[in-house]
Order: C-alpha cells, then sequence, then structure tokens
C-alpha cells in the first residue's frame, strides 16, 4: 500500500464517507477442499516480497479506488449504492476468501459477491492433499466458492451482459 499512499485513488478510499457495517452474520466456513497448509508454495519454502505495486498494464483511472481495508471497501459500497461486487485476482482460496475486503467479509456484512472464476488462482502446491494438478486445485477451489459462497461467472460472460 505504500506505493499509493498519496495517489488519488488512495486518498479516494481514505477521504470516503465513514459507514458503520452491519452487525456480521454468523456463517460456517466449511474446510476447503485441499490442503494449503504449507501456504500453497509449489515451488520450495522460499519467501519473499514478489511485488510492492500493482501491475502497470491495469490503470487506474479517475474515481478508481486503492485500499486494503475491508471497512474503507465497505464505506465506498455505501457510499457509491453498490449493490453487488464482482472479485478477481489472486488467491481464490486465501484473499478472495479471506481478506477484510473479501468474499467471506464481504458475506458476513450482507453484501453479495460473484465471483470471476477465469479471472483468478489458487495457492495450492499439487504434492499436497488432494495431490492435483495446480489447475484442478484451483477449479477445487472455485467449486467450493460456488457451493458455499458466492455464484460464479466468467470474464466472457460478463463481457457478452455489458455489451448488450
Amino acid at each position: 500500500m505504500s506505493f499509493y499512499e498519496n495517489t488519488p485513488a488512495r486518498l479516494l478510499a481514505v477521504k470516503a464517507p465513514s459507514t458503520t457495517p452491519p452487525k456480521e452474520r454468523p456463517l460456517e466456513a466449511p474446510p476447503l477442499p485441499i490442503d494449503d497448509s504449507d501456504g500453497g508454495c509449489d515451488t520450495g519454502n522460499k519467501t519473499y516480497q514478489a511485488w510492492k505495486r500493482e501491475t502497470p498494464l491495469l490503470p487506474i483511472e479517475a474515481g478508481d479506488v486503492v485500499s486494503d481495508r475491508g471497512t474503507e471497501i465497505y464505506n465506498l459500497i455505501a457510499a457509491r449504492h453498490i449493490d453487488t461486487v464482482l472479485i478477481m485476482g489472486v488467491h481464490a482460496n486465501m484473499c478472495i476468501l479471506n481478506r477484510s475486503f473479501g468474499i467471506k467479509q464481504m458475506a458476513r456484512w450482507g453484501v453479495p459477491c460473484i465471483l470471476v472464476r477465469d479471472l483468478t488462482d489458487a495457492m495450492y502446491n499439487p504434492k499436497s492433499w488432494p495431490y492435483v494438478s495446480h489447475a484442478a486445485g484451483t477449479d477445487l477451489v472455485v467449486q467450493y466458492i460456488e457451493k458455499y459462497w458466492a455464484p460464479t461467472t466468467t470474464s466472457d460472460e460478463l463481457m457478452a451482459v455489458l455489451r448488450k
């Protein structure tokens, strides 16, 4: 976040009108269909800071926001009267589900989410249970999200609807 500290997109998130999220709904979190207890890394145990910013191939436009805080995201959802959040990115079994702005937290606040499943990945090591390929592990996580947390779509389906 430090890369974005004083950018217009970050300041929009920080300065959004404060809204108290609704009382959290208690929701069960069934176990994942994969073992990611090793962090899901299939390249060894080396841990490092991989990047400090988003890819410059995705421009941040006027009106866009940058935040890694669930309450800031909720403030923006309320201020902009957003009724459904499209979620994509990495990693479905970790950040997409578990961050303070992820699907589980949004579900607890009653914010409907849709996962764009072809624009995500999972942190999964095929040397761990259920011993399937990385792609199959990602598919299992997507199916888990569909079953317990949120419907999904693809970028093609989304673009087709947006073109209408």
